[in-house]
């Protein structure tokens, strides 16, 4: 599950793109720097995204099944929208996958 989440994420969220398509930094050194912040962001600050999507946006208890299928629906939507072509923001979608499991729970 973890590598098709990193695998439809990756081929539909390009925020380094510009970055290294600027020149300002090599294709390299951008993903470095991309994988750098994203390890910190979810080290130091994932517990604020799991305490507003858990607990301020869905009521109850979300289970380890409640989990596995918001984050297969994020990817399968990712990969979908990849697919088309359409930028779609990654954010957007997790939020709209726990809102979904939300209503029909």
């Amino acid at each position: 599950m973890a590598i098709y989440i990193a695998f439809s994420t990756g081929a539909n969220d390009e925020t380094m793109a510009p970055l290294a398509r600027s020149g300002f930094v090599k294709v390299g050194m951008a993903a470095l720097l991309g994988g750098i912040m994203a390890f910190f962001g979810a080290v130091f600050l994932g517990y604020k995204v799991e305490e507003t999507i858990g607990k301020k946006l869905l009521v109850g208890t979300v289970t380890t099944t409640d989990a596995v299928i918001i984050v297969f629906s994020i990817a399968t939507w990712l990969t979908v929208a990849s697919y088309w072509g359409w930028p779609i923001s990654t954010t957007h979608s997790s939020v709209g996958a726990a809102v979904g499991l939300g209503l029909m729970k």
